[in-house]
């Protein structure tokens, strides 16, 4: 077989300021009986009556309403609104869903609820996570993605809110459990995110290990095998290897073959291979051929042989060594499967010559070359 591919004293004030906070204490422990924080409405879409906004507010918000109508602000407008929203959110939440609520598009409404959650996070992840668990199925995914944004500075904490959410939420674990992975993988907190797939007893444990793998290894895959090997149950190191080497494949696919040369033989080996030698092509097809030529045929090169040996270009300027790439490939149907697809691409451009070809190559076997034959009589007419 031979290669083709070229993340003191008690002033009046003060005393008027206590009685305040008195009044402010009454007022968060009634709103705390409904598991809310003061201020913070459940339906930021058609926001209800609440306290006048202080006039700078009121300003800015008749301001948008005049520049904005039924469309969203500018986008580096919005971008800036949404970052001062998020930062108000970390101490003062009522404040910031109350700008929230009082804007008039609907899609930048919701867009900045979901700021003021990333914000509220940063500093009260679980307070957040409560909130968002009182949003209709619709707007609890986005605002569950935000708020582990917000809390991924903490991945810890984040890690123990995303499983008591998975645990009340159970219909939307799995979507909750993917934005934890998302947003701590931004930060690079791949050990937490392991530790918390791992533990996992909403039954999306085995997805998450893959996901998270996945994305470890798209970064660091060294320090994403060493993990690997720590986690405690067969079939959790075999999600988590499964995600590993399409994570690594992704970022690294001949550092992946050549660690997949070094396994025994038998599934992973093959997985891994197969991983890395499909996304190798794709860049560097020549380095590919030369590299597998120092192996012997195996199953787990069967599918970069039939990606080899149909590849247009080696298939019109070079057929012979296309059939042998396809003779290499060791599994029945899929050396079947490509030997007819060799016959069709030949036959589609000169029908009389394949057939002489396949007649006429030595080392093919009466099978395979029955197969060959057969494949040109599947070409439909008007492309023959």
């Amino acid at each position: 077989m031979a290669g083709f591919f070229g993340k003191p004293q008690w002033s009046t004030l003060t005393l008027l300021g206590v009685g305040v906070a008195f009044c402010w204490a009454g007022y968060r422990a009634g709103l705390g009986a409904r598991g809310l924080a003061p201020g913070i409405q459940t339906n930021v879409s058609a926001p209800p009556a609440r306290a006048p906004l202080p006039v700078a507010a009121r300003e800015e918000s008749a301001t948008r309403r005049r520049e904005s109508g039924a469309t969203a602000r500018p986008p580096a407008r919005a971008k800036k609104f949404l970052a001062t929203i998020e930062e108000i959110a970390a101490t003062d939440q009522a404040r910031a869903f109350a700008l929230a609520a009082a804007e008039p598009n609907w899609r930048l409404r919701t867009l900045l609820r979901n700021a003021a959650l990333r914000g509220w996070a940063s500093v009260a992840p679980a307070e957040a996570a409560a909130f968002a668990l009182t949003l209709p199925d619709h707007e609890r995914r986005d605002a569950v993605a935000a708020l582990f944004l917000g809390a991924s500075n903490h991945p810890e904490s984040a890690a123990r809110v995303a499983a008591n959410l998975c645990a009340q939420d159970p219909g939307l674990a799995e979507d909750h459990g993917r934005a934890l992975i998302d947003a701590l993988a931004e930060v690079g907190a791949f050990s937490v995110l392991a530790r918390f797939a791992a533990s996992d007893a909403s039954g999306h444990s085995g997805d998450w290990l893959s996901a998270t793998f996945g994305k470890w290894a798209e970064q660091q895959p060294a320090a994403a095998q060493l993990a690997l090997d720590s986690l405690p149950t067969p079939a959790a190191r075999q999600a988590a290897f499964q995600g590993l080497v399409l994570g690594w494949s992704m970022a690294e696919p001949r550092e992946l073959a050549n660690y997949a040369a070094g396994l025994p033989a038998g599934e992973n080996r093959s997985l891994a291979m197969q991983q890395a030698l499909a996304q190798w092509m794709t860049h560097e097809p020549e380095a590919v051929a030369k590299w597998v030529m120092h192996f012997d045929p195996g199953p787990e090169f069967d599918l970069s042989a039939a990606t080899v040996a149909t590849t247009p270009r080696l298939v019109m300027q070079q057929p012979a060594v296309a059939l042998g790439w396809a003779q290499s490939i060791l599994e029945p149907a899929l050396r079947e499967s490509t030997l007819t697809m060799l016959a069709r691409q030949w036959a589609g451009r000169d029908r009389a010559s394949a057939q002489r070809l396949i007649e006429q190559a030595a080392g093919l076997s009466p099978e395979d070359r029955s197969v060959l034959l057969a494949g040109l009589d599947t070409l439909p007419q008007k492309e023959q």
